[in-house]
């Protein structure tokens, strides 16, 4: 059965995106950075109106681009893991990739492909405009190398959380990554959201499904985080999370 996703309820944040680039008049859907960035007004969008949608369900296959292809596709709503499968069938969660992030390989990996974790929309344009928009808007630029930033940093700690990490401190870090990624200020601390399973979870970190949730049921004990859903987890103090997790 597709998960319902309210794509309306989601667009109301003011027409802003989380980036804060401005509103994008020629944007029907939410906010996406590029077309937010590459349209100030409707009479910027000329020569830029190569974008084009794509709704996907949770559980959907979507298409990775990488360095010769010609498409640039970014996630407006929704989140989408990266996933490597490995010839004895055993899988990798490489990644997940949320809101205003590039859909794109990171590496040039046999067997490499996005699995929608959630509902959403992707955001789809020719490699040529999204050159044009970058060269025309310093804020698709800014955004552009943001994210690569962003990337290289995520992967680079996930080389050393796998190599010398305890599996308590990679749960913690990986907490620590969504917090610092998407987490919201509530009241009682930082609230992440977990739309992925915890075996998405266990691949992404090298563990068992039954490891992560004996983690979290132990990290709940000692008063790290609270679940107040599955799907849900509020960080009371980011300082002591931070205490665990040495990266």
């Amino acid at each position: 059965m597709s998960q319902h996703i309210d794509f309306d309820a989601m667009r109301g944040n003011g027409g802003r995106n989380d980036g804060g680039f401005g509103f994008c008049p020629a944007c029907s859907a939410t906010g996406c950075v590029i077309a937010q960035g590459a349209a100030d007004s409707p009479q910027q969008t000329a020569g830029l109106r190569g974008f084009n949608q794509q709704r996907f369900v949770a559980g959907e296959t979507l298409a990775l681009s990488d360095i010769s292809s010609d498409m640039v596709t970014v996630i407006a709503l929704g989140m989408a893991r990266i996933e490597w499968i490995h010839a004895d069938g055993r899988r990798q969660v490489l990644d997940f990739r949320q809101k205003n992030d590039e859909l794109c390989a990171p590496g040039d990996l046999p067997d490499l492909r996005a699995v929608a974790v959630t509902p959403g929309i992707l955001y789809r344009m020719s490699t040529q405009t999204y050159a044009l928009c970058r060269g025309r808007f310093t804020s698709v630029a800014e955004w552009a190398a943001t994210v690569h930033r962003s990337c290289l940093d995520r992967l680079t700690r996930r080389t050393v959380m796998l190599g010398r990490l305890t599996a308590r401190e990679r749960i913690c870090a990986f907490f620590l990554e969504l917090a610092g990624r998407s987490g919201d200020i509530v009241h009682g601390g930082t609230m992440i959201q977990l739309p992925m399973s915890r075996e998405d979870i266990a691949d992404y970190l090298g563990l068992n499904a039954e490891t992560v949730s004996r983690l979290c049921s132990r990290l709940k004990a000692a008063g790290l985080i609270h679940m107040t859903r599955p799907s849900e987890v509020v960080i009371p103090d980011l300082g002591r999370l931070r205490a665990v997790a040495p990266v």
